[in-house]
């Protein structure tokens, strides 16, 4: 039993589903979103809010590369098939959209 073994119940530092957010998370985000160069988002439904939000406070213009097995997110703006869109559809799962990428840039051999 781990209770008898190593005592009390810990808590793991993560947020669980339905739990507030640190206040870091709010004072933050949009700050270091608005600087950030290209977004990757890594798969998700986008129907979670308010992480789902997230992808609509970077820069107009700003990449934003969707690595998942569905194309997702109209409801947070991206917009895939329209030309001139800087938004990026990576279709399938996240480890082999990552290693797809990290080729593209240059980064295969890490």
């Amino acid at each position: 039993d781990l209770r008898r073994r190593y005592g009390d119940l810990a808590k793991p530092d993560i947020v669980f589903f339905g739990e507030a957010l640190p206040d870091r998370f709010y004072e933050l985000s949009h700050k270091d979103l608005r600087a950030c160069d290209c977004l990757l988002i890594l798969g998700t439904s986008l129907q979670v809010y308010p992480f789902a939000s997230l992808a609509e406070i970077v820069r107009p213009g700003t990449p934003r590369v969707l690595v998942n097995r569905e194309k997702v997110g109209r409801n947070v703006g991206l917009q895939f098939d329209i030309e001139g869109s800087t938004d990026l559809f990576i279709d399938g799962d996240c480890d082999e959209g990552v290693r797809q990428l990290a080729q593209l840039f240059g980064f295969s051999e890490e």
